[in-house]
């Protein structure tokens, strides 16, 4: 098919685009909910995939000792660690340290720390285990050792995002698949109307000679079209919403902290582009079903 064919039908798409301005408003208006959707999902999952990566890659275990423990308590639990066959490595912090962790976490609200002193927190164990199957093992056995106050795993942290993130999902793709069947038909009645209004433009084509593919191309540009203008009406809300999140939550917390959000522009372009690509799909495939069935050729 020459270049100047393919102009041709594209100017065509748009003409059937602008003769029924509300049938296509409706159209892209409902394509770019869809897409809404499909964008804040698409960032929500990359935060999350983002957080349970970076929290994998904490201390396994966290072990926080007694605020009264002795110095023995202490020696038994290192003791303890340094033995234990399942053990990979591990590190003592003492309370100064910990508060400086936690400063540092915190970034530039650290000055709320201001009146917290060092030795009204605990001494802290961070541990990292062999074999992550452990865990609920060696939580049951270490939490016998005298001295010891609270055991703590990523792993609580990860199931929890875990479990949000299936949950997330199973909401989206209902919400989606929804969305996408009225785009659809939408989409559908768009081209219909738009058939039936050149029906005899149609017959006439058909009679010098038009072929089929000719024919039913400008109504699949049409549904490309309505598509590609909902992912664009979307992107824009994508990212204004996300950019003021980004900016509320982030509000002095260190980007290097594992609960840190994806960095705007590495969110907002991969949401964009899967918005494109899937507006521009379903807006043809709903065309192209549609027109296969409507203009009988």
């Amino acid at each position: 098919m020459r270049i100047n064919t393919v102009g041709n039908l594209f100017k065509e798409s748009i003409k059937n685009s602008i003769r029924h301005p509300l049938v296509t408003i409706a159209s892209i208006t409902t394509v770019a909910l869809m897409l809404l959707i499909l964008g804040i999902f698409t960032i929500f999952s990359m935060n999350i995939t983002q957080i349970l990566y970076r929290a994998g890659q904490q201390p396994t275990v966290e072990i926080y000792a007694d605020y009264d423990i002795t110095e023995a308590e202490l020696q038994g639990i290192q003791q303890r660690l340094q033995n234990s066959p399942n053990v990979q490595s591990s590190q003592m912090r003492s309370p100064s340290q910990n508060l400086e962790i936690f400063k540092k976490t915190l970034g530039d609200k650290a000055g709320a720390l201001d009146r917290l002193k060092a030795d009204r927190l605990p001494y802290s164990f961070s541990v990292k285990l062999k074999d992550p199957s452990l865990l609920d093992n060696f939580r049951v056995e270490i939490s016998s050792q005298q001295g010891v106050r609270d055991v703590r795993y990523a792993g609580e942290l990860l199931n929890f995002f875990a479990k949000a993130q299936r949950s997330v999902n199973i909401a989206f793709i209902v919400a989606f698949v929804a969305l996408a069947l009225i785009a659809m038909f939408i989409i559908s009645n768009m081209v219909r109307v738009s058939v039936l209004a050149r029906r005899e433009e149609i017959q006439i084509m058909k009679y010098i000679g038009a072929t089929n593919l000719y024919i039913r191309i400008p109504y699949v540009f049409e549904g490309a079209i309505v598509g590609c203008l909902g992912s664009f009406i979307s992107s824009i809300f994508v990212y204004f919403i996300y950019t003021g999140v980004y900016h509320k939550l982030m509000n002095g917390v260190d980007v290097n902290s594992y609960y840190a959000l994806v960095q705007i522009g590495a969110a907002f372009w991969p949401a964009a582009l899967i918005c494109l690509l899937f507006g521009v799909l379903i807006g043809a495939v709903g065309s192209a079903v549609s027109v296969k069935r409507y203009v009988r050729v």
